[in-house]
């Protein structure tokens, strides 16, 4: 027979090599499977791109058409209502110069617009005037008219407040720049007045802003080519959209509300009056309707200033259906257009976080089911059974090694155990036949030779015995009923001759159990019992004191049998393997007591048969062994 690391070298061998192809199996179909799901993944996020952008464009539109009529109103706003009074001729061209001077009121002074915070004009030198906040002879007009609104000490601190960050001259630079802007053959009014912005618009150039948010798209999708290719679908959309956005806000001024910035204006005072486009502009984090009129030697620029507060408000509500966590963020100059994610009507970009959009359009998407697909599952079924068929072999293959291990080391401990009495007999009866023994030692030549034979009838029954309780033949049971004194008197002088032989001292103690009453295989617990102290006989044969205690006990549940000794003890190399059968090797037995290693084997089984177990139990000195039988053997 091959030795065990042979044996054990051809089972991995086989094991890896079937394991190698079920794992090459394994990651072409968990590569299969990762490629069709990388595929579902990238259409389901391109998906969510193209909604993500179709809120967005709603957003957006919702937005420029709730604040166009608030820039055509303003636009078309006559220039005299800056004043707050102005001359009859102003409307009527035909009433002859001064036959009625300043008898009108402008509808500015007496009631300030929604999401407007002051109406004002400056001229060539800084002074400024607002038709809400009159001065001087004006001021007592109004008052004893009873025409100014409520608001009007607030409304002066504004007016101071504006004439610290607005400039005549920065304004009228700004509103001078030509507007007009025609891009894919429509033309419209845009409030970008940087040159290269109108470039941008004018080419389509302007892309959408697709990083608006801190966190951006998420750096594992960067090779997601569907989702690009949305991408770069969305910002071709996002530039259109805008330049239908912005039309549409033209038409919508021109057709609905009366625009003056279209016409020179003819008036009495003056042959001709030119008035600009007005421009939304950021001064000072401060959102302002600016345009230039020029009447004549006089030049002014007239500014609407909105309440950007009240707007950013109300374009959440515009949006918070479709994009409730959206910012809105002022627009530069001279920053890079971004056509997707801006106003056509105020320089104002919609500022959203992807990250999270995405992540919540995901949340809202129907979802696969949680399902493996056919290959895995007999994938899985394959790896279960190979499992199953690798560790069964594994452990046949260690039963059939342990057995064959188990049989090797009891024939080399039975055959050296065998060997000595087999001597003694063969050298002593030779020696008695030849008559060479005096007669005064006959007799101990013959009680050695009767030791000897009882040290194999022990061995020969102990052998069967374990032979038979390995076979299941466990043999018909004698219990019967008797007290513990009874008990221990049918093995007592058994258990003293053994002591006796090894020059040792049985001691029984039972306490007060003398004449408890038990119902038990005396048989088996006398051999059980005989077993331990032959053990303690063995290796305690020069103990201090010379003594075997047995003493019997009571402890909840069970009745304990205890067999002491003085001996050395058991080392702890083979405490771990103390109740193993033939736990001895042929070198383990030629060092120590004689035996195979097989008696604590066979008292463990047999307690075991009985419903109890034979233990080690911690002792400073010696060994000491229990038999604990329960209180369920009792009567």
């Amino acid at each position: 027979m091959k030795k065990p690391w042979q044996i054990w070298s051809i089972y991995a061998l086989v094991v890896c090599l079937s394991s190698a192809a079920l794992v090459w199996l394994t990651m072409q179909i968990n590569e299969s499977d990762r490629l069709r799901e990388e595929d579902r993944l990238q259409t389901e996020l391109a998906r969510q791109e193209a909604e993500l952008q179709e809120r967005i464009s709603s957003a957006l539109y919702r937005m420029d058409f709730w604040a166009a009529p608030i820039i055509a109103q303003e636009s078309s706003r006559p220039f005299f209502w800056y004043r707050s009074f102005y001359p009859a001729s102003y409307e009527n061209p035909w009433t002859t110069k001064g036959q009625i001077d300043d008898t009108l009121v402008s509808p500015l002074m007496e009631e300030r617009p929604d999401y407007v915070v002051l109406h004002f004009q400056l001229d060539e030198n800084n002074q400024a005037m607002s038709p809400q906040v009159p001065v001087g002879e004006t001021f007592e007009r109004a008052s004893q008219m009873g025409i100014l609104f409520e608001g009007f000490e607030e409304t002066k601190k504004n007016f101071a407040k504006a004439l610290d960050i607005c400039n005549f001259h920065t304004i009228s630079a700004a509103c001078s720049v030509s507007p007009m802007v025609e891009a894919d053959g429509i033309t419209f009014q845009s409030f970008f007045r940087d040159s290269l912005a109108q470039e941008q618009i004018r080419e389509g150039s302007a892309t959408n802003d697709f990083n608006s948010s801190n966190e951006g798209p998420s750096p594992q999708l960067a090779d997601n080519q569907k989702q690009q290719q949305q991408i770069s679908r969305s910002i071709e959309r996002g530039n259109q959209e805008f330049l239908q956005r912005a039309q549409g806000v033209e038409n919508f001024s021109s057709n609905k509300l009366l625009n003056w910035n279209r016409n020179p204006i003819q008036t009495s005072e003056t042959s001709v009056v030119q008035i600009s486009t007005m421009r939304p502009l950021w001064i000072k984090d401060q959102l302002i309707l600016a345009r230039s009129v020029d009447q004549g030697p006089n030049k002014y620029v007239q500014c609407c200033w909105l309440d950007w507060n009240k707007i950013k408000e109300r374009l959440k509500l515009e949006t918070q259906d479709v994009l409730p966590n959206a910012n809105f963020v002022p627009v530069a100059d001279n920053e890079p257009l971004q056509l997707g994610n801006i106003m056509a009507t105020l320089p104002v970009r919609l500022d959203v976080d992807r990250a999270g959009l995405l992540d919540e359009l995901a949340l809202k998407a129907p979802q696969s089911p949680s399902r493996i697909s056919g290959l895995k599952s007999s994938l899985l079924v394959a790896w279960i059974s190979f499992a199953f068929a690798a560790l069964a072999a594994g452990l046949v293959l260690a039963g059939v090694t342990r057995l064959s291990e188990r049989r090797a080391a009891f024939v080399s401990a039975v055959t050296h155990e065998l060997r000595t009495p087999l001597t003694t007999f063969r050298m002593y009866s030779e020696m008695l036949a030849e008559r060479m023994v005096p007669e005064e030692r006959a007799a101990e030549y013959g009680q050695t030779m009767k030791q000897e034979a009882d040290r194999l009838a022990n061995l020969v029954e102990n052998v069967l015995q374990y032979a038979r309780l390995e076979n299941g033949r466990n043999g018909n049971p004698t219990e019967e009923t008797q007290t513990v004194e009874q008990l221990l008197a049918r093995f007592r002088e058994r258990l003293v001759q053994r002591c006796r032989d090894a020059g040792l001292e049985l001691v029984v103690d039972s306490g007060d159990l003398s004449n408890e009453r038990i119902r038990v295989d005396a048989t088996k617990v006398e051999q059980i019992l005989f077993n331990l102290v032959d053990n303690a006989c063995k290796y305690a044969a020069n103990s201090d004191p010379a003594q075997v205690l047995l003493n019997v006990s009571r402890r909840a549940g069970s009745i304990l049998f205890t067999v002491q000794d003085f001996g050395p003890g058991v080392s702890p190399k083979f405490q771990r393997r103390l109740f193993q059968p033939f736990c001895k090797s042929d070198q383990d037995v030629a060092d120590s007591a004689a035996g195979v290693g097989l008696g604590l084997a066979l008292c463990q089984r047999m307690a075991r048969s009985l419903g109890g177990q034979v233990v080690l139990a911690k002792s400073p000195i010696g060994a000491k062994f229990i038999l604990e039988l329960p209180l369920g053997k009792q009567v």
